[in-house]
């Protein structure tokens, strides 16, 4: 039965047997020189799949069905320049190429990057006395000096707006935000709408642009 929205096309195109057999080869051809295991290619190919979706499903909530490019997609279905199958194969490769990056090493001083690896080391690079120890070890380190300069870079946004007197409802959502904290989760803790947040905290970005001219 041929789809009616493009969400669902898009999850039939995802399930595909003969599109899942290509981005697990894609996945083998970016990806080869760091797996050995032919179940850890189905993982991140899988990964990448429900990944490529997910960001689809994105795009399509926050465009609507009333965007031109809709019935394009949904029309081209089935066919050799199906327009939805495109975008889950880019995306996929867009995946894998990230990953490539982060699982490669940096060209100066030859370390590993393993920050962005979701697995631990493989059977190569155990081979080449990289542990697993070595992994968790640098995976933490860069995570801790990753928050540290998200932390003090929110400390000092946090001081400027406060030196400009800026109302303290906006000092305090800007600091929600700077913590991780979604618009939803702001709203419902400072008793206000999604749209009233996101609209304060848009202005509170455009005083700190004129602060730091």
């Amino acid at each position: 039965m041929r789809p009616t929205t493009v969400e669902d096309a898009a999850a039939l195109i995802s399930i595909d047997e003969g599109f899942i057999k290509k981005t697990e080869a894609l996945v083998r051809n970016n990806l080869g020189s760091h797996i050995k295991s032919s179940n850890v290619y189905f993982e991140i190919a899988s990964e990448a799949r429900a990944d490529a979706v997910e960001k689809l499903l994105t795009i399509i909530k926050r465009k609507g069905k009333d965007w031109p490019l809709y019935e394009q997609a949904l029309s081209s279905y089935g066919k050799d320049d199906c327009l939805i199958t495109r975008y889950l194969y880019t995306s996929v490769r867009r995946y894998t190429t990230t990953r490539q990056y982060y699982w490669g090493k940096d060209p100066e001083t030859g370390v590993p990057r393993y920050k962005a690896r979701a697995t631990g080391p493989s059977t190569r690079d155990l081979d080449n006395g990289q542990t697993n120890d070595d992994w968790l070890e640098i995976l933490i380190e860069a995570n801790s000096s990753k928050q540290k300069a998200l932390d003090q870079q929110l400390a000092e946004v946090v001081q400027v707006l406060r030196d400009s007197s800026i109302p303290s409802e906006l000092l305090e959502i800007v600091k929600m935000r700077g913590e991780g904290k979604t618009y939803p989760e702001i709203a419902e803790h400072m008793g206000m709408t999604k749209d009233s947040v996101r609209m304060k905290m848009n202005r509170a970005k455009t005083m700190l642009t004129e602060l730091l001219r």
